[in-house]
């Protein structure tokens, strides 16, 4: 929902939305424009390998950095069978990245939330 919403600091939507518009894209331009951001069918698509390719291969690196963590990500919840320790990296990766862009310990918190207030 923060992508869409473009709240995101180091990932942007444009990425996303520039790839849409090119003819071997596998996001239709629609999906972008008014999909239900909570679908698990519209983040399978809008995170999936072949998107990842095409945004590697015009140059959005975070953004496709991004989507492979949040692919793993996914994977890690959704498929069978994968062992513990693939699936506690492949939620981790996402994690690490995430919490590199957050100083947990500044004030006042980036979320406009203090900590430990009574």
């Amino acid at each position: 929902m923060c992508l869409i919403k473009d709240k995101l600091q180091f990932v942007k939507i444009n990425g996303w939305m520039f790839i849409s518009k090119l003819s071997e894209s596998p996001l239709p331009i629609p999906v972008l424009n008014g999909a239900d951001p909570q679908s698990k069918s519209f983040a399978e698509l809008m995170f999936s390998l072949p998107v990842q390719t095409l945004l590697q291969n015009h140059s959005f690196e975070n953004e496709a950095d991004f989507c492979k963590l949040v692919c793993g990500f996914m994977e890690a919840n959704d498929m069978p069978g994968i062992s513990a320790i693939d699936r506690h990296r492949l939620r981790f990766d996402l994690r690490n990245y995430l919490l590199q862009w957050i100083d947990v310990f500044s004030f006042p918190s980036p979320c406009g939330y203090a900590f430990s207030i009574v």
